[in-house]
């Protein structure tokens, strides 16, 4: 029974980490890595001198009308929006009803061989 002699040792406790500490060597790390990351403070583009385009006499215009494209950005009329919304009313309806023909109406029907 020597057994019995020895105390019963308690299993040992990890030590708690100290999470403060942690804490302040993480911020610092990370202070560490975004500065190391971040790129030096852009320098303002030197202008460069432009040469001066030479002067190309154009011939004068002649008697023909040139037509030019000119795009103009505009808002929607309502009646534009109306349109667009009943096509848009119009295509979901029809995904709809082809969906629930593929789905619900072609698996019923059997090609007979005779």
């Amino acid at each position: 029974m020597a057994s019995s002699a020895v105390p019963p040792q308690a299993p040992e406790q990890p030590a708690m980490p100290n999470f403060e500490a942690m804490r302040r060597l993480a911020m610092q790390q990370a202070i560490e890595q975004i500065t190391a990351q971040r790129p030096p403070a852009p320098q303002p583009p030197v202008p460069q001198p432009q040469p001066q385009p030479q002067y190309i006499p154009q011939p004068a215009p002649t008697a023909q009308v040139t037509e030019q494209v000119r795009i103009v950005r505009r808002n929607l009329t309502r009646p534009e929006l109306l349109a667009v919304f009943v096509v848009a009313c119009i295509a979901v309806t029809g995904t709809q009803a082809l969906w629930n023909f593929t789905t619900n109406l072609l698996p019923r029907i059997e090609i007979r061989a005779k």
